[in-house]
């Protein structure tokens, strides 16, 4: 994106439209998830260690949902 670069909250809103949602960030050691409510703020935050290098390939669909 190039221009006059916005602010946290002005990208989030403009990607999901002031709705909440969940960000993932599943990376090959730990997962991690967090709420974002609608004025771009955490509203709940989890982290465990079921990184992609530690599911198994038949585990991966539950490990999803």
């Amino acid at each position: 994106m190039r221009g006059k670069r916005q602010g946290s909250k002005g990208l989030i809103g403009s990607l999901i439209g002031g709705g909440p949602f969940i960000a993932v960030d599943w990376g090959t050691t730990n997962r991690r998830a967090w709420r974002i409510g609608p004025a771009a703020e955490v509203e709940a935050a989890c982290e465990d260690d079921e990184g992609v290098m530690f599911v198994a390939r038949e585990d991966f669909p539950a490990s999803v949902a």
